[in-house]
This record gives structure tokens, C-alpha cells and sequence, in this order.
């Protein structure tokens, strides 16, 4: 019994841990297939979308160097539009960055998840502890409309 909860719990949380997935993927999996219930499911499927955020928001700075300092091309393009992005956006972002972060971490839709909110606190320069909290609040809020949308659906049906 215990073995089949951890081994179920193991799953959930690597299937969070995938950017394709994430939370929005591993929790209905979680209720719906391994019919889990709502609270470990939840919580498995909270830690595994946070656990790679600290990774990213750590190690995506040395990689885009490393990627400007040995192709040319990509530090041209992608400079020119990381300059472009800063130039429009700063003035607004820095105002409302990490409030703006976790709403758009919290909004259930590809996309839009811990992977693309390291990668956007990384283009926007937010501090690494403001944006672990931001990123960390907003996937609480997805789990939440995952899990309330779960389980309505698994109710009606």
C-alpha cells in the first residue's frame, strides 16, 4: 500500500517536473488515472513544478553566455532582442514584475507555466528569491484551478 502511494507520488512529481506537462498535466493524471487523492496529488504535483525552478533561474544566465560566447549569431539576434523587450517593457515590469509573474505562472494554459516564468525572470532581470516566490505563488494558484477544474470534471462524469 505504502510502496504503491510513494511509486504514484515518484511519477506525479517527475511528470510535473516536464516542461511540456507541468502541473497542468500531472495533477488530472494524478485524480483521474492513478486516482489519487486530491491532497497528495496536489502536493506532489506542487513540489515537482517548483523543484526545477531554482535550476533554471540559476542556470539560465550561464548558458545564454555560453551560448553568446560560441555562436555569434545567436548573441546578435538575441541580444538585439532582449535590448527591443528591455527598451519596451522595463518601465512596466519593474513596477509590477513579480505580481505580473505570478499571475501569468497562476493562468492554467500552455505556456504560461514555471518553465516560462523562470525564462521570463531571467529576460527581466528580477532577483533570484523575487522571482523563486513569484514563480512559487503562481504555480499554488494553478494548482488550485487545476484541481478545482479536476475535480469538477471527475464529478459531472
Amino acid at each position: 500500500m505504502w510502496l504503491k502511494w510513494i511509486s504514484d507520488g515518484l511519477v506525479v512529481f517527475f511528470l510535473s517536473m516536464l516542461p511540456v506537462t507541468e502541473l497542468r498535466g500531472s495533477l488530472p493524471y494524478a485524480l483521474g488515472v492513478l486516482k489519487m487523492p486530491l491532497v497528495p496529488a496536489f502536493l506532489w504535483s506542487i513540489a515537482g513544478n517548483i523543484a526545477p525552478v531554482a535550476f533554471l533561474l540559476i542556470l539560465l544566465n550561464p548558458v545564454f553566455q555560453f551560448l553568446f560566447k560560441h555562436f555569434s549569431f545567436i548573441e546578435k539576434h538575441a541580444k538585439k532582442y532582449f535590448e527591443k523587450l528591455h527598451h519596451k517593457h522595463s518601465v512596466k515590469f519593474n513596477e509590477l514584475g513579480a505580481v505580473f509573474l505570478t499571475i501569468f505562472v497562476a493562468v492554467p494554459l500552455p505556456g504560461t507555466g514555471a518553465w516560462t516564468g523562470a525564462l521570463l525572470a531571467y529576460l527581466f532581470n528580477i532577483p533570484f528569491w523575487l522571482a523563486f516566490g513569484s514563480i512559487s505563488l503562481g504555480v499554488l494558484g494553478a494548482g488550485i484551478i487545476v484541481a478545482f477544474f479536476s475535480e469538477s470534471l471527475m464529478w459531472l462524469f
